[in-house]
């Protein structure tokens, strides 16, 4: 069943737009989601974490790692689980079958690898349509890149991407520039300039716009639906990343994160089909 949230779309622009660190804007963002969300759109914005699962459970051993937040799993329910793998989701349960014996199920991969893997040979276990799709971009957009970034320093592909998805089979069957994939995967054309510069910035930011063009695609004029929520959390966790790597490439996304809510606002009070929704308190328009 697909819901709408109308008060907290509404209220999104003045969530990301306090003063806080982007770190304290995601967790006031779940925290806000948390109590405003139906339980499975929950458990789908949660499904969104969980490659932070994956950090935090390659970094179990590891002194001195931090716990990566936000995540599907808490740091105590990730102990418990490890201890009980029964109370963890499939792919975390095969991975931690491999893990004590030191027998990974992938041996040729480096262990997140492996993890990342098994995470997408259990992508039909998500439920929510949006998140598998966003994934699977991710999945391409991800082979693609680390493709082009092995091939300009001559390092074979084995074991080093993930052997799933559309554009796996072509990469590694076709040698062209584009590994043939300009037709069926437009951004092509927008990531092969920076890979041919010694520009890692350039390439990650047109990572992270090829990543909000497909956001936007995707969601079209669905203002005040789960996905635009799921959309926006999505956005704020890229936010997040790039204030740490790039202050000012952050605070362009900010802003376009802003306008983005700001415009979904105005568009939905003026084009509404006549379901009736709060309206937004002025300051969430300026």
């Amino acid at each position: 069943m697909k819901r709408n949230y109308y008060f907290l779309a509404s209220s999104l622009a003045e969530l990301a737009r306090g003063k806080a660190r982007p770190a304290d804007k995601v967790r006031d963002m779940v925290e806000f989601f948390s109590s405003q969300l139906h339980a499975d759109d929950l458990e789908s914005l949660k499904t969104l974490f969980l490659f932070n699962d994956i950090k935090n459970l390659v970094a179990y051993h590891r002194e001195g790692d931090p716990f990566v937040y936000p995540s599907y799993y808490s740091a105590e329910e990730l102990t418990a689980g490890r201890a009980d793998p029964e109370r963890l989701l499939p792919f975390i349960r095969d991975y931690l079958s491999g893990t004590p014996a030191g027998t990974p199920k992938h041996p040729d991969f480096l262990e997140i690898n492996d993890l990342v893997t098994l995470f997408y040979e259990h992508l039909g276990d998500i439920r929510d349509g949006f998140v598998r799709e966003y994934f699977l971009h991710e999945l391409n957009l991800r082979n693609v890149a680390v493709a082009l970034e092995l091939r300009g320093n001559n390092v074979p592909f084995t074991g080093k991407l993930i052997p799933l998805g559309e554009a796996y089979e072509q990469i590694v069957a076709d040698g062209s520039e584009d590994f043939g994939l300009s037709e069926t995967f437009p951004f092509m054309r927008r990531l092969l300039p920076p890979y041919r510069e010694a520009n890692l910035t350039r390439r990650e930011e047109t990572i992270e716009d090829i990543r909000w063009d497909w956001l936007d695609e995707r969601l079209g004029p669905d203002f005040f639906s789960t996905d635009f929520v799921l959309s926006f959390a999505i956005k704020l966790l890229s936010v997040e990343r790039w204030e740490a790597l790039s202050p000012e490439k952050g605070e362009e996304l900010f802003s376009e994160l802003l306008d983005t809510v700001r415009r979904s606002v105005r568009f939905a009070i003026e084009f509404s089909s006549g379901e009736e929704s709060p309206q937004p308190a002025e300051s969430d328009l300026r």
